[in-house]
């Protein structure tokens, strides 16, 4: 008896196994056909995809410049001058000598600082004043006694 009731259980898993089997090699079957392509859709859709073209650009002339372009090269060759003059007393290496240490003064990074809001929108909207361009400049000034990392805020238009 004991072993009738194994050999019926052998069976029903066995049977089991091969009907999961029909089932995953019936999926596997439909996810190897292929994906529709454009060309399969029907023809009201196509029609419809043809009644609308892709849009164009439309050129436009501002009346105003953008005051959230971005500086140029020539723009931070010029803050970079201005801020390696004798006269800011930074006592500023060049990035580019090869023997540029951390025990020296030297421009880590220069980008640009975006225009608050509400100056923008007045200088838009209400013909107020461009807002002012500024430059945030980040020093590694390890040339000082105890060394530092210091954020400057530039006007760009100071120069």
């Amino acid at each position: 008896m004991i072993r009738s009731s194994y050999a019926a259980a052998l069976l029903l898993l066995i049977s089991f196994i091969c009907r999961v089997n029909a089932v995953l090699d019936h999926h596997n079957q439909n996810a190897r056909l292929p994906h529709h392509r454009r060309s399969d859709r029907p023809a009201a859709t196509r029609q419809f995809l043809s009644a609308c073209p892709a849009p164009v650009d439309i050129p436009v002339n501002a009346t105003k410049p953008n005051p959230f372009a971005k500086f140029t090269q020539a723009d931070i060759d010029a803050i970079v001058a201005w801020l390696e003059a004798p006269a800011r007393g930074l006592n500023l290496t060049n990035m580019s000598s090869p023997k540029l240490t951390q025990s020296d003064n030297y421009i880590w990074l220069v980008e640009e600082l975006k225009p608050n809001k509400t100056d923008v929108l007045a200088y838009l909207d209400r013909n107020a004043t461009a807002p002012p361009s500024y430059a945030r400049v980040v020093i590694n000034e390890g040339g000082k006694a105890i060394p530092d990392v210091t954020e400057y805020y530039v006007c760009f238009e100071t120069f």
